[in-house]
């Protein structure tokens, strides 16, 4: 069990680390082993890292590409590639197994 002068210090180190930008596994790997619910505890109220947002690279198109028409799914593919047939299931419609008139013997 952590004295309050070590959860003090524990939760000052964490809280600076956090606005620094570490994750929390990151700054459970700096700060040595704790539980979730310590960790939690100490950085309740601040604000995990914002997301590192960065100029995406856009990669131009090769020309072979470029001028490929996409086709309707289904459309154009060879029929082995269309993907399986619709199942016809066979009809299961209850009928009459004797004949009209018909009684079991005995009523």
């Amino acid at each position: 069990m952590r004295s309050k002068q070590e959860i003090l210090k524990l939760k000052e180190q964490a809280v600076a680390l956090r606005l620094a930008g570490k994750s929390l596994r990151q700054i459970r790997e700096i700060l040595g082993p704790m539980s979730n619910a310590t960790l939690n505890e100490a950085l309740r109220g601040v604000p995990p890292p914002q997301l590192k947002s960065g100029v995406t690279a856009v990669l131009p198109i090769p020309e072979k590409l470029a001028s490929v028409e996409v086709a309707a799914p289904g459309e154009g593919l060879e029929p082995s590639l269309r993907g399986p047939k619709p199942r016809v299931l066979p009809d299961y419609t209850i009928r009459e197994s004797r004949p009209p008139g018909h009684t079991l013997p005995g009523r």
